[in-house]
């Protein structure tokens, strides 16, 4: 379904193409009719709590994507979709501080629209 490209040892560039069937319907009577999208920016948590399965099922390595990347596809949802709500859905979003501002300064950079959720672990 994407594209992933090796350029270099230990880097790692992919290309997901989202398919249109599945963004056909993004409407979400939470939100009162408008268009909402789930998204995942990065995966795993870098700590092993007793209380937590995320570092079980996602790893216990956090790898994550750009911003540009991550505002790439949010930018993408807008514009073709018309989507007004972005659901981040990370299994822990914050684990570093510098790039949710990289993502937040990107779309204020872009002037998007949006509401971001957070639902994450």
């Amino acid at each position: 379904m994407g594209l992933i490209y090796i350029i270099a040892a230990g880097t790692i560039y992919y290309s997901l193409k989202m398919p249109d069937a599945i963004l056909k319907n993004l409407k979400n009577e939470r939100y009162k009719g408008d268009n909402c999208a789930y998204i995942i920016t990065s995966r795993g948590c870098p700590w092993n709590c007793s209380f937590c399965s995320v570092s079980a099922i996602s790893g216990q390595k956090w790898r994550d994507r750009t911003a540009i990347n991550v505002v790439d596809e949010i930018e993408m949802l807008v514009n073709k979709y018309n989507c007004k709500i972005i659901d981040f859905i990370d299994d822990i979003f914050y684990v570093y501080q510098k790039r949710v501002i990289a993502i937040s300064e990107e779309i204020v950079r872009r002037k998007l629209d949006i509401i971001c959720g957070f639902e994450t672990g």
